[in-house]
């Protein structure tokens, strides 16, 4: 993983006091990158932009837009099935009206999320909730579309399972001798 402003405090710390000022530049440019969310010039450049950087519940909830958008229109049963996963989720009054503005930003945005799914690698836990959401979201109406197939799938490769650990996930799913080719 890349920190761009532990790479930056570095070099400002090592032009100032040499080694103890690396050292110490560093050490505070680690402790920033962390706190922020940054691994990446492209993460630094969104935060610089006021791009909001996803993550927890506006994430999972961006996510169900996009997936609920993704056949065409958003029916009736992806609302419902928001509604279910904010319930699942215990959230509030003002955590649901976050989680809706969340949702609709998914259904409108075209920003990518390779990214934002790619910081997720090491924590499978929340990784494995996304994509079990996903597929929830993607069986709303009974049936699943091609397009919410493959976008299960290829999020969940960027969040760094492979196709059968994916599919596996799919609760709705009838026993499969093999999983979907992924991509």
């Amino acid at each position: 993983m890349f920190w761009p402003i532990t790479l930056l405090g570095l070099l400002i710390g090592w032009l100032l006091a040499s080694i103890p000022g690396a050292l110490l530049g560093g050490l505070l440019g680690q402790v920033l990158d962390r706190r922020l969310g940054l691994d990446s010039w492209a993460s630094l450049r969104a935060r610089l932009a006021g791009k909001p950087v996803l993550q927890g519940r506006d994430l999972l909830f961006f996510l169900l837009g996009r997936l609920a958008k993704s056949g065409g229109r958003v029916s009736p049963a992806h609302i419902q099935a928001a509604r279910d996963e904010m319930r699942r989720q215990g959230l509030d009054a003002a955590a649901q009206q976050q989680a809706i503005a969340a949702f609709n930003r998914g259904k409108s945005s075209g920003d990518g999320l390779r990214d934002t799914l790619q910081r997720l690698r090491s924590q499978r836990e929340e990784s494995r909730r996304l994509i079990q959401a996903c597929w929830r979201m993607a069986r709303a109406q009974g049936s699943m579309g091609a397009r919410e197939h493959e976008l299960v799938l290829l999020w969940g490769k960027w969040l760094g399972w492979d196709a059968a650990e994916v599919a596996a996930l799919d609760p709705g799913a009838t026993r499969r001798k093999e999983a979907p080719a992924g991509r």
